[in-house]
């Protein structure tokens, strides 16, 4: 995924972004107390991976509140505390971040996130948060999708599809040189996880700023009889509304 280079894609691929939190200093930073307390909450946005070190300076009151204000700001990212940067490697290796497996399971939100939510304490960078989009109301055209995706990454009017396009063979990697800043805001992470229509298989986005993938994953249980597309947005000065109202009018409609 993202490779321009086709023989360097045949040769590797890109696992996870992971980035390492100093526990003893991240309120500060979240705060915005340092110069360059920016790049900080731009790894956190951005990371697949968030190892949480240094937890033997602070208390486990600290740590708690620390993930909370985390899940505000990356809703999707696996959290891992430690000391001295000790972790079992099957947490930071092979983790396949950009596969629509990955996708899968950091969409399936459960109960104990909103909890983190509630236990955030520190009065953090608000500009920058993550978003969770639910669709349940019947399946997504595609071409409207990408025409919604154009006009959040983007700002753009008009996209290749043709409405009957499920091909998922079809590349999705797009990237743009100097794209305007969106009127939803400025997005770093997108992922999703569709009810396309005319498709009984699930399918996966993931989108790193201005450019994204569209791939097929695995057919719908028999058991899953209420089927839903869920997106998690993350960035800067996000307007959640528009966003949400964009993606509703991706909904397949009869004519």
């Amino acid at each position: 995924m993202f490779w321009v280079d086709a023989e360097l894609e045949s040769k590797m691929y890109l696992d996870a972004v992971l980035s390492v939190v100093d526990a003893k200093y991240l309120q500060e930073h979240m705060q915005n107390k340092h110069k360059h307390s920016h790049n900080v909450l731009h790894q956190l946005a951005y990371a697949d991976v968030l190892l949480l070190n240094k937890t033997d300076l602070v208390s486990a009151e600290h740590l708690r509140a620390l993930e909370g204000d985390i899940r505000q700001l990356n809703s999707t990212a696996a959290v891992y505390t430690t000391y001295k940067s000790n972790v079992d490697l099957k947490h930071v290796l092979d983790i396949k971040a950009f596969g629509a497996d990955r996708v899968a399971t950091d969409l399936k939100f459960k109960q104990h996130d909103s909890h983190d939510h509630d236990k955030a304490s520190c009065q953090h960078d608000h500009s920058i948060k993550a978003v969770n989009l639910t669709l349940d109301d019947g399946p997504v055209d595609m071409a409207k999708f990408r025409q919604w995706l154009a006009d959040v990454l983007w700002n753009e009017l008009e996209v290749g599809g043709d409405d009957d396009d499920n091909d998922s063979n079809d590349s999705d990697d797009v990237k743009r040189s100097e794209p305007a800043k969106p009127k939803c805001g400025e997005i770093f992470r997108m992922k999703a996880s569709m009810w396309l229509h005319g498709s009984d298989k699930k399918h996966y986005l993931q989108g790193v700023q201005s450019m994204y993938d569209i791939d097929e994953g695995e057919p719908f249980a028999e058991e899953e009889s209420q089927r839903c597309t869920r997106v998690v947005v993350i960035g800067r000065d996000l307007d959640e509304k528009l966003l949400s109202e964009g993606l509703r009018a991706t909904l397949h409609r009869n004519n």
